[in-house]
C-alpha cells in the first residue's frame, strides 16, 4: 500500500522533496518523491513496499529565487513504527511520526490547561526541566516547567506543562537539567526533541532519549541479539548495553550458545536485551575481545523490536535475516591472526563486507 505523508513545513515559497531510502539489510533502493500542497501541509506518497518500517526519510527543500537546496540534519531522520499506515504526520525539527490527525475534532485545549507529564529517567534528568518551544511561532516564544514529583523506585519524574495561548494547538519538547557547581547544562541530543499535538491528550509518558510521546505507561521490552564468535574463544563475550542519553552502562551475559550450522569453527551466542523501544542504545563487547573497540546502535531494526539483531565479532555491521540461523547471508573471510585468545593462539574472526546507504552517500 502507499502511505501518505503529511509534512508541516515552517514557511512557504519553497519546493519540497522527500528522500527515501531503505535500511542496508533490506536492499539499496533510493527514492526522490516530489511534494504536493495540502493546505497547510506538503504532502508525500512513500514508495509501495510491503513493509514501510524498511523505509527512512528526511527532507530537503529548495528556493525557487536562489535555487539553493537545504538539508534536514540526520538528526530527523524518520521511520514508520508500524507496517501499514494509512497517513502519517511530521514536523520541522524532530523525529517523530504520528500516525493519526494531530489535531481532531473535539481535541481542544485552552490556555491555563495543564498537562501531567511522566518521564522515565533513570539520573541524568532527575530534577530537571522540561523546555518547550514553538518553531512555527515567529516570536520565538519557549517556556521552563521543572519537576514537581519524583519516584525514584520507577525512576519516573512528573511535570506540569499549563499550556500557554501560543501552546494549545501544539508545541516541542524535550528534557534538561540545570548545570550544578559550575558545569554546564545537559540537554537531550536533537534527535530526542518531540511534539505534541491534541491529539496527545493531557496525560502524557516519555523516556528520556526517545523522540515518542504515549498516553499510557511505558514498559521494558526484550530483544533478541546473536552473536557469531570463534568456537576458540573460552566462552561467549560479554557485552554492554548502553543508554547513550542517561549514560547507563549494563552488563549483557549469554543466555545461550550453540555450534554455528554453517561452520564447526564457530558458535552463535544468544542474548536477551531490555530496552525502551525507540529510546537510544549501544551494545558493545568486553575484556577486549574486538581491537578495535566496535560501537553498535541498538537495535538493529529500531522500528521493529522483534526483530532478532545479529552481529559478527569482529565486525561492525549488523547482519540480515536469512537461511539457518540467518547467519549464513554474512559475507565474510576469516582472519586468523586478528583477535588473539588466551596463551596467544589465534582466533579465527569474520569480517563483514557489507554495503549499507546512508542520506548522504545516497544524496550525492
Amino acid at each position: 500500500m502507499n502511505t501518505i505523508v503529511h509534512h508541516q513545513p515552517l514557511t512557504g515559497g519553497l519546493s519540497w522533496n522527500m528522500h527515501v531510502w531503505e535500511a542496508a539489510w533490506d536492499g539499496n533502493q533510493v527514492w526522490d518523491v516530489p511534494a504536493t500542497l495540502g493546505g497547510t501541509t506538503v504532502d508525500f506518497q512513500l514508495p509501495d513496499v510491503p513493509d514501510v518500517r524498511a523505509l527512512q526519510f528526511k527532507y530537503n527543500s529548495t528556493s525557487s529565487a536562489t535555487g539553493q537546496t537545504v538539508w534536514e540534519a540526520d538528526d530527523f531522520i524518520r521511520r514508520a513504527f508500524l507496517a501499514a499506515p494509512n497517513e502519517i504526520w511530521t514536523f520541522i525539527s524532530s523525529a517523530r511520526v504520528l500516525y493519526t490527525n494531530p489535531s481532531p475534532a473535539g481535541a481542544i485545549f485552552h490556555a491555563g490547561d495543564v498537562l501531567t507529564v511522566r518521564v522515565i529517567t533513570e539520573s541524568r534528568f532527575r530534577g530537571g526541566k522540561i523546555f518547550t518551544w514553538n518553531p512555527y511561532d515567529p516570536t520565538n516564544p519557549s517556556a521552563y516547567f521543572p519537576e514537581s514529583a519524583r519516584d525514584d523506585a520507577s525512576k519516573t519524574s512528573t511535570f506540569q506543562v499549563t499550556l500557554a495561548d501560543w501552546m494549545i494547538a501544539g508545541f516541542h519538547l524535550k528534557l534538561m537539567c540545570p548545570g550544578a557547581n559550575g558545569q554546564q547544562d545537559v540537554w537531550e541530543p536533537d534527535a530526542s526533541n518531540r511534539v505534541w499535538r491534541p491529539c496527545d491528550g493531557n496525560a502524557l509518558w516519555l523516556k528520556s532519549g526517545q523522540n515518542d510521546v504515549r498516553s499510557q505507561p511505558l514498559a521494558v521490552t526484550s530483544c533478541a541479539l546473536e552473536l557469531l564468535f570463534p568456537a576458540t574463544l573460552p566462552g561467549a563475550p560479554m557485552l554492554t548495553l548502553l543508554d547513550t542519553t542517561e549514560g547507563i552502562s549494563l552488563p549483557l551475559a549469554a543466555t545461550a550458545t550453540q555450534p554455528y550450522a554453517g561452520d564447526r569453527l564457530f558458535q552463535v551466542a544468544a542474548y536477551a536485551v531490555n530496552i525502551y523501544p525507540g529510546a537510544s542504545y549501544t551494545v558493545s563487547t568486553q575484556n577486549n575481545v574486538e581491537n578495535p573497540p566496535l560501537s553498535r546502535p541498538f537495535p538493529a531494526d529500531p522500528a521493529n523490536a522483534g526483530v532478532t539483531s545479529r552481529f559478527v565479532l569482529g565486525a561492525g555491521d549488523w547482519i540480515s535475516d536469512g537461511q539457518g540461523t540467518g547467519l549464513a547471508h554474512a559475507a565474510f573471510q576469516r582472519r586468523a591472526d586478528a583477535v588473539h585468545g588466551p596463551g596467544g593462539r589465534g582466533n579465527s574472526v569474520l569480517l563483514l563486507r557489507q554495503q549499507r546507504t546512508s542520506p548522504q552517500s545516497a544524496a550525492a
